[in-house]
């Protein structure tokens, strides 16, 4: 067993160091695989929403919300902060039991369909007079109570270009991953 771990950590310096070596793509090899993939880079009719997520299960050590009474007080508390008009992005982290909470709440961007499985609840956010950056909840959701912030909307769907924000490091990260991932597989074989 020790040869064995000994051998794979080897190994696995060995593809680091060479797949630390791959070149960037080219601008030519970006622009084709764009081309080639125009499907991949539709943005979808939907809205960004970042959300604080008070879980009545003890998920942690210092988790306070064992019931719905401390469940209760802590929504009530997360209200008022807000209702006082502190950041969203810092209620989030101080107060989120989420896996979100390091970002700030921030769940990314959903599409319209996603929302109407995930969050039915949620789909009057894709109604124009519900105004970005206003807050709904708290909803019980699955057994956790969730509040809401619409980040963002998107009313129609839009086709992104090479030069919409993050398009190029997408297909670049994407390129650059496969070449990695073809070259470890290469020296695992």
């Amino acid at each position: 067993v020790k040869e064995g771990i000994k051998r794979q950590i080897a190994v696995n310096k060995l593809i680091e160091k060479v797949t630390s070596k791959i070149d960037a793509p080219k601008d030519s090899e970006i622009e084709a695989f764009y081309k080639g993939n125009p499907d991949a880079f539709v943005k979808k009719r939907g809205v960004k929403l970042a959300a604080i997520v008070v879980d009545p299960r003890k998920v942690a050590e210092n988790d306070t919300t064992v019931d719905e009474a401390s469940v209760a007080l802590k929504i009530k508390e997360v209200g008022a902060k807000l209702n006082q008009g502190a950041d969203f992005a810092t209620v989030a982290r101080e107060s989120s039991e989420d896996a979100s909470a390091q970002q700030g709440g921030d769940l990314g961007y959903i599409s319209e369909e996603q929302l109407k499985e995930a969050y039915p609840q949620l789909v009057g956010f894709m109604n124009p007079q519900f105004p970005v950056g206003k807050l709904a909840g708290p909803f019980n959701i699955e057994n956790k109570f969730y509040i809401f912030k619409l980040q963002e909307r998107s009313e129609k769907d839009e086709t992104l270009t090479l030069e919409s924000p993050g398009v190029r490091q997408q297909i670049t990260d994407a390129l650059t991953n496969g070449r990695k991932n073809l070259v470890s597989q290469a020296y695992a074989a």
